[in-house]
């Protein structure tokens, strides 16, 4: 997976930004995905520390997201270490 760093005017101007917020702690991870093509947030938890189930589900989201506007999408992402995270 490809990651890139954009200045936050260009997110905030692009219609082609899959948003990702994690919330992060030792047991679990919960990831909130806004998809460019959607008004509605989903969220999913994972067991925490499973990094390969992140980015397996931000990939699979990505796609999706591709698929429906027909061009590359990229990914924006910000995180919460909660208390007992890292």
């Amino acid at each position: 997976m490809e990651i890139s760093v954009a200045k936050s005017s260009s997110v905030c101007s692009s219609n082609t930004a899959l948003l990702v917020a994690l919330e992060l702690s030792k047991a679990t991870w919960v990831i909130a995905l806004s998809a460019p093509f959607s008004d509605r947030i989903s969220h999913h938890s994972i067991t925490g520390g499973d990094a390969d189930a992140l980015l397996k589900l931000i990939g699979q989201a990505r796609s999706r997201a591709e698929a429906a506007l027909g061009q590359p999408v990229r990914v924006v992402c910000c995180y919460e270490a909660g208390y007992d995270g890292f």
